[in-house]
């Protein structure tokens, strides 16, 4: 999309209004968890204005922590492939070592929020590395599982 001379956005994916849970994420995030087990960084992006569906989208609002599985959003069907893909390598290779850690950001009015750090407003920045490996520092990370 280009809007006057300067401006122009690009989107992986447009979907209309009445598209189902789980054709969004089949086309958009289940790719990127198949990246993710190849040793890939991904990351999941929802962005729009209040009230435009992100939160309906990632998968967290509305029923709280009982979502019927038509329902789902990104987050709960991507943990759910993540953790399916990380015991089938288990079941395949018992030697097989895996940690899982997680974090989550809001960006509202140009400032980054850390959902889980319960303290308040902590100072998050974006760095690379030697390796020009792009991370977050600040943030709160909680693992949710190791082997």
């Amino acid at each position: 999309i280009l809007i006057g001379t300067d401006k122009s956005f690009t989107f992986d994916y447009v979907f209309p209004s009445d598209t189902e849970q789980e054709e969004i994420f089949h086309d958009c995030a289940s790719p990127l968890i198949d990246k993710l087990m190849e040793g890939y960084n991904v990351t999941i992006l929802a962005y729009g204005q209040t009230g435009s569906g992100k939160t309906y989208s990632m998968g967290t609002a509305l029923y709280g922590s009982d979502i019927p599985p038509e329902y789902q959003g990104i987050i709960p069907r991507a943990i759910s492939k993540l953790f399916a893909d990380l015991n089938e390598r288990k079941e395949k290779n018992p030697s097989y070592e895996f940690e899982v850690y997680v974090s989550f950001l809001e960006l509202y009015n140009e400032d980054f929020i850390d959902l889980l750090n319960k303290k308040g407003k902590s100072d998050l920045m974006i760095r690379e590395d030697a390796n020009s490996q792009i991370y977050w520092a600040g943030v709160k990370e909680v693992i949710q599982m190791n082997s």
